[in-house]
Protein backbone atom coordinates (compact mmCIF):
# COMPACT_ATOMS: atom_id res chain seq x y z
CA UNK A 1 0.00 0.00 0.00
CA UNK A 2 1.64 2.97 -0.96
CA UNK A 3 2.27 5.75 2.25
CA UNK A 4 0.63 8.49 -0.45
CA UNK A 5 -2.19 6.69 -1.18
CA UNK A 6 -5.02 8.84 1.53
CA UNK A 7 -3.54 11.85 0.59
CA UNK A 8 -3.93 11.56 -3.32
CA UNK A 9 -7.22 10.31 -3.26
CA UNK A 10 -7.99 13.62 -1.03
CA UNK A 11 -6.18 15.95 -3.55
CA UNK A 12 -7.77 14.65 -6.52
CA UNK A 13 -10.61 13.86 -5.76
CA UNK A 14 -12.23 17.56 -4.99
CA UNK A 15 -14.88 16.65 -2.14
CA UNK A 16 -14.46 18.83 1.03
CA UNK A 17 -12.26 17.44 3.86
CA UNK A 18 -13.33 16.75 7.15
CA UNK A 19 -11.05 18.93 9.76
CA UNK A 20 -8.63 16.24 10.88
CA UNK A 21 -8.38 14.79 7.24
CA UNK A 22 -7.50 18.34 6.34
CA UNK A 23 -5.01 18.89 8.96
CA UNK A 24 -3.37 15.43 8.19
CA UNK A 25 -3.29 16.38 4.64
CA UNK A 26 -1.40 19.82 5.13
CA UNK A 27 1.01 17.65 7.50
CA UNK A 28 1.97 15.49 4.98
CA UNK A 29 1.91 18.43 2.22
CA UNK A 30 5.10 19.71 3.80
CA UNK A 31 7.38 16.72 4.25
CA UNK A 32 6.26 14.87 0.52
CA UNK A 33 7.44 16.99 -2.06
CA UNK A 34 5.67 14.60 -4.64
CA UNK A 35 2.32 15.39 -3.18
CA UNK A 36 3.38 18.84 -2.81
CA UNK A 37 3.65 18.98 -6.72
CA UNK A 38 0.39 16.74 -7.13
CA UNK A 39 -1.46 19.41 -5.24
CA UNK A 40 0.17 22.59 -7.02
CA UNK A 41 -0.59 21.21 -10.71
CA UNK A 42 -4.16 19.34 -9.92
CA UNK A 43 -5.81 22.47 -10.89
CA UNK A 44 -4.57 23.44 -13.36
CA UNK A 45 -4.85 19.58 -15.34
CA UNK A 46 -8.67 19.42 -13.80
CA UNK A 47 -9.19 23.06 -16.04
CA UNK A 48 -7.87 21.35 -18.51
CA UNK A 49 -10.16 18.43 -18.62
CA UNK A 50 -13.58 20.15 -17.47
CA UNK A 51 -12.16 22.62 -20.92
CA UNK A 52 -12.14 19.67 -23.38
CA UNK A 53 -14.48 19.46 -25.90
CA UNK A 54 -15.58 15.90 -27.33
CA UNK A 55 -14.80 13.83 -30.33
CA UNK A 56 -17.09 14.26 -32.61
CA UNK A 57 -17.96 11.09 -34.47
CA UNK A 58 -17.31 10.47 -37.92
CA UNK A 59 -19.91 11.26 -40.70
CA UNK A 60 -22.20 8.40 -40.94
CA UNK A 61 -22.13 6.73 -37.61
CA UNK A 62 -25.65 7.02 -37.04
CA UNK A 63 -26.21 4.84 -39.81
CA UNK A 64 -23.85 2.72 -39.96
CA UNK A 65 -24.75 1.87 -35.72
CA UNK A 66 -28.40 1.29 -37.27
CA UNK A 67 -27.39 -0.93 -40.00
CA UNK A 68 -25.48 -2.73 -37.95
CA UNK A 69 -28.23 -2.95 -35.37
CA UNK A 70 -31.08 -4.15 -37.96
CA UNK A 71 -28.29 -6.79 -39.06
CA UNK A 72 -27.69 -8.06 -35.37
CA UNK A 73 -31.66 -8.44 -34.70
CA UNK A 74 -32.43 -10.29 -38.02
CA UNK A 75 -29.23 -12.66 -37.62
CA UNK A 76 -30.85 -13.62 -34.20
CA UNK A 77 -33.67 -15.21 -35.17
CA UNK A 78 -32.06 -17.51 -37.69
CA UNK A 79 -29.28 -18.54 -35.12
CA UNK A 80 -32.64 -19.27 -32.97
CA UNK A 81 -34.38 -21.44 -35.15
CA UNK A 82 -30.95 -23.42 -35.29
CA UNK A 83 -30.80 -24.09 -31.85
CA UNK A 84 -34.64 -25.08 -31.47
CA UNK A 85 -34.38 -27.36 -34.08
CA UNK A 86 -31.42 -29.24 -33.10
CA UNK A 87 -32.61 -29.67 -30.04
CA UNK A 88 -36.13 -30.55 -31.01
CA UNK A 89 -33.45 -33.15 -33.26
CA UNK A 90 -31.42 -34.23 -30.26
CA UNK A 91 -34.68 -34.81 -28.03
CA UNK A 92 -36.41 -36.76 -30.65
CA UNK A 93 -33.43 -38.95 -30.98
CA UNK A 94 -33.03 -39.51 -27.08
CA UNK A 95 -36.84 -40.47 -27.23
CA UNK A 96 -36.61 -43.14 -30.35
CA UNK A 97 -33.91 -44.82 -27.94
CA UNK A 98 -35.87 -44.97 -24.74
CA UNK A 99 -39.14 -46.19 -26.72
CA UNK A 100 -36.46 -48.29 -28.23
CA UNK A 101 -35.38 -50.10 -24.85
CA UNK A 102 -39.09 -49.66 -23.08
CA UNK A 103 -40.29 -52.33 -26.43
CA UNK A 104 -37.51 -54.04 -25.42
CA UNK A 105 -38.70 -54.34 -21.92
CA UNK A 106 -42.28 -55.22 -22.72
CA UNK A 107 -41.50 -57.52 -25.69
CA UNK A 108 -39.69 -60.06 -23.15
CA UNK A 109 -38.95 -58.56 -19.67
CA UNK A 110 -37.15 -61.50 -18.52
CA UNK A 111 -34.17 -60.84 -21.15
CA UNK A 112 -35.12 -56.93 -19.74
CA UNK A 113 -33.58 -58.68 -16.39
CA UNK A 114 -30.89 -60.50 -17.32
CA UNK A 115 -29.41 -57.96 -18.61
CA UNK A 116 -30.27 -55.56 -15.59
CA UNK A 117 -28.64 -57.88 -13.41
CA UNK A 118 -25.88 -59.21 -15.63
CA UNK A 119 -24.32 -54.91 -15.74
CA UNK A 120 -24.88 -55.11 -11.66
CA UNK A 121 -22.90 -58.32 -11.67
CA UNK A 122 -20.20 -56.70 -13.73
CA UNK A 123 -19.96 -53.70 -11.90
CA UNK A 124 -19.90 -55.63 -8.30
CA UNK A 125 -17.08 -57.86 -9.52
CA UNK A 126 -15.27 -54.46 -10.80
CA UNK A 127 -15.41 -52.94 -7.37
CA UNK A 128 -14.31 -56.35 -5.73
CA UNK A 129 -11.85 -56.76 -7.80
CA UNK A 130 -10.57 -52.84 -7.40
CA UNK A 131 -10.87 -53.07 -4.02
CA UNK A 132 -8.25 -56.37 -4.08
CA UNK A 133 -5.77 -54.57 -6.04
CA UNK A 134 -5.87 -51.24 -3.69
CA UNK A 135 -5.68 -53.83 -0.63
CA UNK A 136 -2.60 -55.75 -2.11
CA UNK A 137 -1.15 -52.50 -2.63
CA UNK A 138 -1.40 -50.92 0.97
CA UNK A 139 -0.39 -53.79 2.92
CA UNK A 140 2.94 -53.56 0.26
CA UNK A 141 3.89 -50.07 -0.40
CA UNK A 142 4.81 -47.56 2.69
CA UNK A 143 2.35 -45.42 4.35
CA UNK A 144 4.22 -42.19 3.03
CA UNK A 145 3.65 -43.62 -0.67
CA UNK A 146 0.79 -44.19 -0.29
CA UNK A 147 -0.05 -40.53 1.53
CA UNK A 148 2.04 -38.95 -1.26
CA UNK A 149 -0.45 -40.72 -4.13
CA UNK A 150 -3.67 -39.30 -2.34
CA UNK A 151 -2.30 -35.64 -1.83
CA UNK A 152 -0.71 -36.00 -5.61
CA UNK A 153 -4.57 -37.14 -6.67
CA UNK A 154 -6.00 -34.11 -4.57
CA UNK A 155 -3.55 -31.66 -6.40
CA UNK A 156 -4.18 -32.74 -9.41
CA UNK A 157 -7.96 -32.15 -9.03
CA UNK A 158 -7.48 -29.06 -7.43
CA UNK A 159 -5.44 -27.83 -10.38
CA UNK A 160 -8.10 -29.19 -12.68
CA UNK A 161 -10.78 -27.80 -11.34
CA UNK A 162 -8.75 -24.04 -11.33
CA UNK A 163 -8.16 -24.49 -15.13
CA UNK A 164 -12.30 -25.20 -15.23
CA UNK A 165 -12.69 -22.08 -13.22
CA UNK A 166 -10.04 -19.88 -15.22
CA UNK A 167 -11.57 -21.03 -17.94
CA UNK A 168 -15.08 -19.66 -17.26
CA UNK A 169 -13.60 -16.58 -16.10
CA UNK A 170 -11.79 -15.78 -19.07
CA UNK A 171 -14.95 -17.25 -21.59
CA UNK A 172 -17.65 -14.86 -19.05
CA UNK A 173 -15.86 -11.87 -18.86
CA UNK A 174 -13.27 -11.73 -22.39
CA UNK A 175 -15.25 -13.80 -24.60
CA UNK A 176 -14.86 -16.82 -26.65
CA UNK A 177 -11.69 -15.69 -29.60
CA UNK A 178 -11.48 -17.63 -32.59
Amino acid sequence: MSKHRPFEEWILGGEPLTPADSDALRRHLETCEACRRLAASWPAVETQLHSASFAQPMGGFVLRWRERRVAMASARPQRAWWVLAASLASASLAGAVVLWDLAAVFASPSAALQTWIRGLVQWSVFFRAASDILQAAASILPVGLIGGVGLGLIAATAGLVAVWIISLHRTAYEGVRS
